[in-house]
């Protein structure tokens, strides 16, 4: 398990220095180590869900976003962290940009400024809000 979170954590490192191709390497490995290592809460497998999160950060890179909007949606439904539902609002509102469903991106903008605090999305939501008022 930790080895999967060490793999995971290099993905998203190289994923934000733009490094693109170090980052799918890496995620491949933790894909890898946690095919072969059992969940130990199946319930709440947690690193399954870091595993897709980062998987959609390449894959939006990639413009390959099939599949995701369940996935996030779904995810909204059960308990979580206001952090946790913060970054799965700011995943849909890129999805819908993506998709050019304003009126969902403006909705789900709104729930990243509501509830994300000090989080640095928050005040990327507020940049794109400002920009689809204009």
């Amino acid at each position: 398990m930790l080895k999967t979170n060490y793999y995971l954590n290099l993905s998203v490192y190289y994923f934000n220095i733009k490094d693109i191709e170090a980052s799918q390497t890496f995620l491949n490995q933790a894909n890898q180590l946690a095919e072969k290592t059992p969940p130990q809460n199946p319930s709440k497998n947690t690193t399954a869900n870091a595993l897709i999160r980062a998987r959609f950060c390449i894959d939006f890179a990639n413009h390959q976003t099939e599949g995701y909007e369940d996935f996030f949606l779904q995810d909204l439904k059960y308990p979580q962290t206001k952090r946790i539902r913060s970054h799965d609002h700011f995943s849909l509102t890129k999805y819908y940009l993506f998709m050019q469903e304003y009126d969902k991106v403006k909705q789900h903008l709104h729930k990243v400024i509501e509830h994300g605090n000090k989080l640095y999305i928050v005040e990327e939501a507020k940049d794109i809000l400002r920009s689809l008022e204009v």
